[in-house]
């Protein structure tokens, strides 16, 4: 069993999911989001608890123990604090914790862990953006690039490279629907490969996404293509053309790797290629 909660899932019906506006339901993600991403990282000590299923309405409270896991089903509205939150994404966070709270109080949790967890999303306006690493220069000093994502309406994975008495210019190379999954399965260790260029490791430590600074230009570094493979040319091909996984859609790039593929007589690049 863990020493701290890991996980959060907010499962709720009833009003939230009458909201129509897509604006809202983004907000709604992102700040749940938040909430899950800093219950993760808070230390909130729970006896063992891994991870709390949060599901309501209920007639009443009614709590499933399973392994490591908690279900806790709980009537919705009824807490005036919650209530008077002035947004759709506050009320929705705001119930979550309050759940958790009452669950907290009645296993012994530590609740000082869990109220700074709030805290912290709510002085950051409910927003997911975060640092993923901290900018760092090249060898000469005249470049700074780091890594963050930022929430909208996705979440996208960027880089940030700040020349020397310039301006931060943003890059973007992932984006996906908002939640945790893509950044901790993608991003690994940010390094320079010289003045001009650096790479960002995937976590496989095998591909890579590699930005030029001054152009802006960001290349996914496939290592079965990189290394000639013809299956690894179609998949990267493939990979372009879907834009499902750790590349943004792009026909040309799409049709560079399929091309290579199908030079070494790989059958499926041949024909993906006659039907585009």
């Amino acid at each position: 069993m863990g020493k701290y909660l890991q996980a959060m899932e907010p499962h709720y019906s009833g009003g939230y999911a009458a909201i129509g506006d897509e604006g809202a339901h983004a907000r709604i993600a992102e700040a749940m989001t938040a909430y899950e991403y800093r219950i993760q990282k808070g230390k909130v000590a729970c006896n063992g608890v891994g991870k709390v299923i949060l599901a309501g309405p209920a007639a009443e409270r009614r709590v499933t123990d399973l392994i490591d896991v908690l279900r806790y089903e709980h009537p919705l509205g009824e807490h005036p604090e919650v209530n008077a939150l002035p947004s759709p994404h506050a009320r929705f966070v705001g119930e979550a914790h309050h759940a958790l709270r009452e669950l907290g109080a009645d296993r012994g949790w530590d609740l000082d862990a869990l109220e700074a967890v709030y805290r912290q999303v709510v002085e950051a306006d409910y927003r997911f953006n975060g640092v993923w690493t901290k900018p760092k220069w090249n060898a000469s000093r005249t470049c700074a690039l780091g890594v963050e994502w930022r929430t909208d309406r996705q979440l996208e994975l960027g880089f940030t490279a700040t020349p020397k008495d310039g301006e931060t210019r943003w890059a973007p190379f992932l984006a996906s629907s908002i939640g945790l999954g893509k950044i901790d399965t993608a991003a690994g260790k940010l390094v320079w490969q010289d003045d001009r260029h650096a790479l960002l490791w995937h976590s496989n430590k095998r591909d890579r996404w590699r930005i030029d600074t001054e152009t802006l230009q960001i290349d996914f570094l496939y290592a079965p293509a990189e290394e000639g493979n013809p299956h690894g040319q179609y998949q990267l091909g493939k990979m372009y053309l879907d834009g499902d996984q750790w590349v943004a859609v792009d026909p040309i790039k799409a049709r560079y790797w399929l091309v290579k593929s199908a030079g070494q007589g790989f059958a499926r690049a041949k024909r993906l290629l006659e039907d585009l």
